[in-house]
């Protein structure tokens, strides 16, 4: 069945490419059927991201999901700029908050992680007792 969701969602990117939802779409079940942990096609992953950033580029999660490809491409100076514009865009998206803390501590600064840290314990708290965000990610 995957495949075929595959399938029909590339169909949909040919007929429609300058859809930010399509592109963004067809990039999140690629990441989901491969290109994730086992680093299959994300070029394309990539590509098709930064397509929906450009078509939509006040949309964080086109942003947040670049930036998680990036990280685990080892690419940390990009995923702090991509997690970054997220949590610019929708600065109550404690999954980038998160991210970034991470990030933060990887690159060696400590103090923003901390901070980042501090802030994602604020927001899940917030986030709990008014239903906020609904992730899958």
């Amino acid at each position: 069945m995957a495949a075929e969701v595959d399938r029909r969602l590339k169909d949909f990117a040919e007929r429609y490419p300058e859809s930010p939802a399509t592109n963004y779409f067809y990039a999140l079940s690629l990441w989901q059927r491969g290109g994730g942990e086992e680093g299959q096609g994300r070029e394309k992953i990539e590509r098709l991201l930064k397509k929906a950033e450009v078509l939509s580029p006040n949309w964080y999660e086109p942003h947040y999901q670049l930036g998680v490809l990036y990280e685990a491409e080892q690419r940390i100076p990009e995923a702090l700029v991509e997690m970054k514009r997220a949590v610019k865009i929708d600065p109550d998206f404690f999954p980038a908050h998160y991210r970034l803390s991470l990030l933060y501590n990887r690159s060696g600064d400590r103090a923003a992680a901390a901070s980042e840290a501090e802030l994602v314990k604020k927001l899940k708290a917030q986030d709990s007792d008014t239903g906020g965000h609904d992730i899958t990610q």
